[in-house]
């Protein structure tokens, strides 16, 4: 009887140090890249989408996020999921593609706020300089580019 509950307790102990070997995976966001998702509001159970990477010639997709918040640091994101290479390639020049006028508005929150819809939330790095925008419901004051740029971003999966 002992050495049976000594085989279950070693078992357990190894589907534990699995499973949270598993958790610990993250893919590392390296070089130029773009990153984009939806968070917050409540119409339509709209709290958190998938975030999407774009990068290293590859579309990666982060599943982790229901239910927690969208982490600050890049480096808590886990892009888990590659992506086909068709949705790679329909996506693919979207970091170059980014509107001059939105490099200098680093860190901004750009059109009208509509709380109900959340935001869609970009993040780049171009030549290693960081940047980041919050895209808020109403964007009938932004630019046509910008307008059409985040369109694009939104449509990424």
């Amino acid at each position: 009887m002992r050495s049976l509950s000594t085989i279950f307790l070693f078992v357990f102990a190894l589907a534990i140090c699995i499973s949270c070997k598993k958790k610990n995976d993250i893919y590392p966001v390296t070089g130029d890249y773009l990153i984009s998702g939806h968070t917050g509001g409540f119409a339509g159970n709209l709290s958190n989408s998938a975030y999407y990477l774009i990068g290293n010639s590859q579309l990666r997709k982060d599943t982790s996020l229901a239910g927690r918040d969208v982490p600050d640091n890049i480096a808590k994101f886990n892009f888990n999921i590659v992506m086909p290479d068709s949705n790679y390639h329909a996506v693919a020049d979207l970091l170059s593609a980014i509107p001059a006028e939105l490099l200098s508005q680093n860190n901004a929150d750009i059109g009208d706020p509509w709380p109900d819809f959340g935001v869609t939330d970009v993040r780049a790095s171009i030549k290693g300089v960081a940047y980041r925008w919050t895209f808020e419901g109403g964007l009938t004051k932004c630019s046509p580019v910008v307008q059409q740029f985040v369109s694009r971003v939104k449509s990424i999966q």
